[in-house]
């Protein structure tokens, strides 16, 4: 019957690619038979990704959320080194971070268990991110912020959507530890800060292909802030400041959640 699968074309569309149960032969073949288009590969991960999350268990005593998580990570570094990839592989990050993630299921323990996941995928996409930047065919422009290729993901579109979730999930703050604030604004703080810092610079590469040496660079750099305010791309893009003598990132107030500002204040 497996055997049978295997041969038939697209034989992947057949099941979830993203399960946690799927058996190791079939991942091993995964690589050679899957389609070369981003775009094709994506919407299969698209349709698969919730599914496959709800097989995991409440009580995961046999680990399927770790196995889960890790196939996750594996298919987005699959799309981020595909040729235009890299904007798939940055909506399957959005799609696991703000479809899964964030859609707490049972209270404190979820959302503690998720805030660490939230942690390990914001790790593999800044490392994805350092691989594609590398690449010697990427644009390279000099900024405030850092000076490196820049690979086109659309990071404006992606911080809107981000921003947006953090503005409309309902916080369910609580208690006077920090490890006891139960908010989406601490998860997502480290994807928006990882992502702004992209959108900033590829809002600085967009301009720079459009003006190029025509402009004074005066003239270059108000082009280059009118851009950014169209765009909603602040002008420092940090959203984690470092701060103790641990080097702790904590969100600017401009990023914090509401009920803690108040808290603090």
């Amino acid at each position: 019957m497996e055997n049978c699968l295997l041969k038939r074309e697209e034989w992947w569309l057949s099941i979830n690619i993203l399960s946690p149960t799927l058996p190791q032969r079939y991942i091993d073949r995964l690589s050679a038979d899957l389609p070369e288009r981003p775009e094709e590969l994506f919407n299969s991960l698209d349709r698969a990704l919730l599914p496959a999350a709800n097989t995991i268990p409440a009580n995961d005593s046999h680990g399927l959320g770790k196995v889960f998580m890790t196939r996750v990570i594996e298919e987005m570094w699959r799309l981020g080194r595909m040729q235009g990839g890299e904007r798939y592989a940055l909506l399957l990050f959005l799609k696991f971070q703000l479809e899964y993630l964030h859609v707490l299921k049972d209270g404190t323990k979820d959302y503690h268990r998720r805030r660490h996941e939230s942690k390990e995928i914001n790790l593999a996409l800044a490392d994805l991110l350092a691989e594609i930047r590398a690449k010697p065919t990427n644009i390279y422009i000099r900024s405030h912020y850092y000076r490196q290729n820049i690979p086109y993901f659309n990071a404006v579109a992606a911080c809107r959507r981000l921003r947006k979730a953090m503005e409309t999930f309902p916080c369910k703050h609580r208690g006077y530890h920090p490890d006891d604030d139960i908010c989406i604004h601490k998860n997502l703080a480290a994807a928006l800060h990882l992502l702004q810092k992209c959108a900033y610079a590829e809002v600085g590469s967009n301009v720079l292909r459009a003006v190029g040496k025509r402009l004074p660079k005066e003239i270059s750099d108000h082009v280059r802030e009118f851009v950014m305010l169209a765009e909603q791309v602040p002008m420092d893009p940090r959203v984690l400041v470092t701060t103790g003598n641990w080097g702790v990132g904590e969100s600017r107030s401009a990023y914090s959640c509401p009920k803690l500002l108040i808290k603090k204040a």
